[in-house]
């Protein structure tokens, strides 16, 4: 504005003379209200669904972290509502309270409400929250993050590749402390693992931020996985180590035998069992109506006005020809005015 009024050279000197604590933090201050208050503007009087999860910082102290979804333009955006301190025990009923004080300052209605995603901790997934959220959000369907579910059933290591990971530890903490020892990196054995993990970790770490992706269909990617742990236990059997590129590396140039063939077999078993654990094999199949509905069928569950609803809009070519030229959730949300029944089970999964 300076420059514009005055000069270039005037705004320069402006922007030298340094600003105090008190304004940064009140211009921080103003940004964060300015900010939300730009959201609540967005989401007011539209349905929307709710992302919460507990955190704890780094005070030890407990947080409720509020993201909510919902119909921005012409697709389906997500931001962070709220963060509120938990200052009581976090309860059920004490979590409810938090969210249904926050709504009501932001003057969100709460029967706006169409879908609830949480964790599996007892008191996020526990019928006492659940219950309380349908009593002002009778719409509201819950349903369980699927992040955390990946990554526990990413824990399984086995007694082998857990000693070798808890040996890497060790070693890091005592050569950050102390002159280097580390005789275990001289043991090829236990560095044939080392890659190994190496290798898988980065595998699974790939799959978390596949999850998190925008416009990505959650069940498709988690099936991909599993049928990747098939596929690489059969080649392993074969001797074939190409998609494990640490290990495959080590071995040649090191001209080694693959000894750490047992370990690796019951490790990816073991992954195996742990995903179709947490995972059951319909989680993809039931949501392929979102995914493509033009060749899937309608779900069992729909209402009779759903399914009526349904097939109207997937027996119109004009649709045919949207759903090819847009981004899936783009897709849902242009068909909101004539299929707005349809669009509220679609949002409420949460699961694009």
């Amino acid at each position: 504005m300076v420059s514009t009024l005055i000069d270039e050279a005037t705004a320069k000197k402006l922007k030298a003379i340094p600003l105090s604590d008190n304004a940064i933090a009140r211009r921080i201050d103003e940004i964060s209200e300015d900010m939300k208050e730009q959201l609540v503007e967005k989401v007011k009087d539209k349905h929307f669904v709710l992302q919460v999860d507990e955190a704890t910082d780094s005070n030890k102290d407990c947080l409720l972290i509020v993201y909510v979804r919902y119909v921005d333009t012409d697709e389906l955006s997500e931001d962070l509502l709220f963060s509120n301190y938990v200052r009581k025990r976090a309860t059920a009923d004490e979590l409810f309270k938090i969210i249904d004080t926050c709504l009501s300052e932001a003057e969100m209605k709460c029967e706006d409400c169409v879908g609830i995603c949480t964790d599996g901790a007892r008191a996020m997934a526990g019928k006492r929250l659940q219950a309380l959220i349908k009593r002002v959000a009778p719409r509201a369907v819950w349903t369980h993050c699927k992040i955390p579910r990946e990554a526990l059933a990413s824990k399984q290591l086995g007694p082998e590749l857990n000693a070798v990971l808890s040996d890497v530890i060790t070693t890091v903490n005592y050569i950050k402390t102390r002159p280097l020892k580390a005789s275990k990196f001289n043991d090829e054995h236990f560095l044939m693992k080392l890659a190994y993990l190496s290798d898988m970790f980065v595998k699974l770490n790939e799959l978390n931020l596949q999850l998190q992706g925008n416009n990505t269909h959650l069940p498709h990617k988690i099936q991909s996985f599993t049928r990747k742990l098939d596929m690489w236990g059969r080649r392993l059997e074969r001797g074939d180590i190409d998609s494990f590129e640490n290990l495959k590396a080590f071995i040649e140039t090191n001209e080694l035998q693959n000894t750490a063939f047992p370990c690796m077999r019951d490790h990816i078993s073991a992954l195996k069992v742990s995903f179709q654990k947490y995972f059951s094999v319909d989680d993809s199949a039931k949501y392929d109506w979102i995914r493509d509905p033009f060749v899937a069928t309608p779900p069992t569950t729909f209402s009779t006005a759903e399914e009526e609803q349904y097939i109207e809009m997937t027996s119109d070519s004009t649709m045919r020809l949207l759903f090819k030229s847009k981004t899936t959730a783009g897709f849902w949300v242009g068909v909101e005015k004539d299929s707005d029944i349809i669009f509220l089970r679609m949002q409420s999964t949460h699961i694009i």
